[in-house]
This record gives structure tokens, C-alpha cells and sequence, in this order.
């Protein structure tokens, strides 16, 4: 029967597992792959990958997975050449990768250095498997035409990817990846500043090494050191450090300063409202439609319009605006979501 390959291959699945004192103990011992036999497994990575696309785009324009025969008709060869293409650059694929495990280990030693203050949640393990992830997908992308390496190549993925998994995994809430990057500079500089200099840097001579303003100094390390409060502490100045008492004496929590119950609900059938209706319009209005409709009773900011003024909005007589929400609305009355959003008004 006709196979479709995984997008991963079995490299995935063998590789789930490994664990960092795997890499050490064996799969180091690896050869190294010369230039000319990359660039030739390549070539057949990249003609899995580019019929795969083709796949994928077929899945958009039909609304379900083609078939075999759909999928080689569009690619202008037979089911068996597609077969002989997917299995070749699956096992291309997996060469590639088996070929440089080794690197995974010694590539994540150095995000583990970069982020030691911050691994507390995340084990070097769990950062190796994540390195395994970021060399599949430098094989499925590498590029042998740009005159670098794969190694080269890969070691960039790979950093990249435990490098992403430190940074979301070590705080409560994640910080974008270039607030951590820019701390990580920071920390950087200020250990060089001291090496150098043998005393710590005032703000405005770290800002001048990193060429940025004081004003951006003193964001990136507050955001950076910033740490999640529990709705059940007390609520905290964070000027002085201590607690802030309310008029009668009494210090505040946290849970005080949330919504009530009876709000949250509200805004949940808001939401849900906002939702419903909006799907409602786009499956049952067109474009036109539903613009005329938004417009003129607020749908959008609240603000109801008269006819004359979505005309001048959507540059439309104020008859034909008319004509417009009149069949808009004997529409949404024909239709069963009218049931839907009824219930918000009953209940």
C-alpha cells in the first residue's frame, strides 16, 4: 500500500527518549559527513520536503487530505515515484541527523551556562531533547548551496531551540525572547564592566557599553527580574518594599483588587456574545452585509449610525444601505443561529 512519511520520520520517535547521558556515553562516536555527501543528501531532504508543501496546499484548496494519485498528479509523477521520493529523503533525513548527534550534547553544555541562573524548572535532559528538535529541523531546512556546513548549520537550531525552552520554562509567566536576550547582554556587560574596571557600573556607563538609554537599562532589568506574585500575599508598595495598608488599617490581599464573580461572568457572556455573533455573520452575510450591519447598530465600537452616514461611510446611497440591512436582517431571521443568539437575551 501506499505510505505517506511523517513529516519527522522515525528519527522523532527513536530520539523522544534520549537522554543527556546517551549523548555522552555513545552516540558522539558518530562519522562526520564530508561536504559532498551532505549536499547530495540534501538535495533529496529538500524533494520530500517540496512535495510535502505540495500536500499541504492540495489539503487547503480540496478541505480534506488528497489521495495518493491526487497528490502524484499534481507533482507530474507516478504513486510510486512520489513513494520513491518520501522514502529517499526520509532516509536521507535520518542520516543526516544520526550523523550529528554528538553536537547536541556540547551545543546545549553552553545554553546551560548562558541561562544557570534560570534552570531551576527545566533539566539538562529536557533541554537535549529539545536540541534534538532543533537539528531535525535544520535537516529539513539546511541549504548546502549557501556554502556553510551542516554543522555549522545545525549548531544555530539547536541553540536556538533549548535556548527558547530555557527561556519559557524557567518563569511563571514567559518573557518575549528578545527581553531575554537583551537581559542576557546586559548580565554580560556588567560582568565584563567589573572584569575590567573592578567595580560595578553606575546606569549610565552599562547603557553606553550597550548603546542604549538609561531609560531602556532600567526597563530591560526590571522586566527581566520582575517574579509572579500569589492572589494569596499581601498587596506590597513596590517602592518601599512594604505592605501597603488600606484606609481602616487593615493590609489588603491580592484576591480584593481582582473582579468579582458577578463581573467575570459578565464579561464571559459579553465574550461569548461577541463570539456567537460574529460567526453567525460570517456564515450566513457577505461581506457587504455584514459591514452595512456593523455600522449601523455599533456592532463593532458601540456606536449606532443612521442610514445616511454608513452611505457616506461605505460610499452608498442611503436607499441602497437600506436595501442592504433590510435583506441582511430577513437573512439572520430564516436562519437556526437566530435560536443561538436569542438565548443571551432571554437568559
Amino acid at each position: 500500500g501506499f505510505i505517506v512519511v511523517g513529516s519527522e520520520g522515525r528519527v522523532l520517535e527513536g530520539l523522544a527518549e534520549l537522554k543527556a547521558s546517551e549523548f555522552v556515553n555513545g552516540i558522539r562516536v558518530q562519522r562526520v559527513l564530508g561536504a559532498a555527501v551532505e549536499a547530495e543528501l540534501a538535495q533529496e531532504i529538500k524533494a520530500m520536503v517540496s512535495a510535502q508543501e505540495v500536500r499541504e496546499r492540495l489539503k487547503e484548496k480540496l478541505g480534506r487530505w488528497p489521495t495518493p494519485m491526487e497528490w502524484a498528479d499534481r507533482l507530474g509523477v507516478t504513486p510510486h515515484e512520489l513513494q520513491t521520493v518520501l522514502q529517499k529523503g526520509t532516509v536521507a533525513k535520518n542520516r543526516l541527523v544520526e550523523s550529528n548527534l554528538g553536537m547536541i550534547y556540547k551545543t546545549v553544555k553552553t545554553v546551560t551556562v548562558t541561562f544557570s541562573g534560570s534552570l531551576s524548572t527545566i533539566s539538562l535532559d529536557d533541554l537535549v531533547q529539545e536540541g534534538v528538535i532543533g537539528l531535525l529541523r535544520a535537516a529539513r531546512t539546511y541549504d548546502p548551496s549557501r556554502g556553510v556546513r551542516f554543522m555549522t548549520y545545525a549548531a544555530h537550531w539547536i541553540r536556538a531551540a533549548a535556548s527558547r525552552a530555557a527561556q519559557s520554562q524557567a518563569r511563571v509567566i514567559r518573557l518575549p525572547s528578545r527581553v531575554c536576550a537583551e537581559h542576557a547582554a546586559l548580565k554580560k556587560a556588567n560582568r565584563a564592566f567589573i572584569e575590567a574596571h573592578g567595580r560595578e557600573p553606575t546606569e549610565a556607563e552599562l547603557a553606553a557599553v550597550l548603546k542604549i538609554s538609561v531609560a531602556k537599562l532600567r526597563f530591560v532589568a526590571k522586566t527581566a527580574n520582575r517574579r509572579a506574585l500569589s492572589v494569596d500575599a499581601s498587596e506590597t508598595n513596590h517602592a518601599t518594599g512594604s505592605l501597603k495598608a488600606s484606609d481602616n488599617g487593615v493590609t489588603s490581599s491580592v484576591l480584593t483588587m481582582l473582579p468579582s464573580e458577578e463581573d467575570l461572568q459578565a464579561r464571559l457572556d459579553e465574550e461569548m456574545l461577541r463570539l456567537d455573533l460574529d460567526r453567525t455573520l460570517r456564515h450566513l452575510l457577505v461581506p457587504r452585509e455584514r459591514a452595512a450591519l456593523r455600522l449601523r447598530f455599533g456592532l463593532g465600537d458601540g456606536r449606532e449610525r443612521t442610514l445616511e452616514e454608513v452611505g457616506n461611510i461605505m460610499s452608498l446611497s442611503r436607499e441602497r444601505i437600506r436595501q442592504i440591512t433590510v435583506s441582511a436582517m430577513e437573512k439572520l431571521r430564516g436562519s437556526e443561529e437566530k435560536n443561538t443568539l436569542r438565548a443571551y437575551i432571554e437568559c
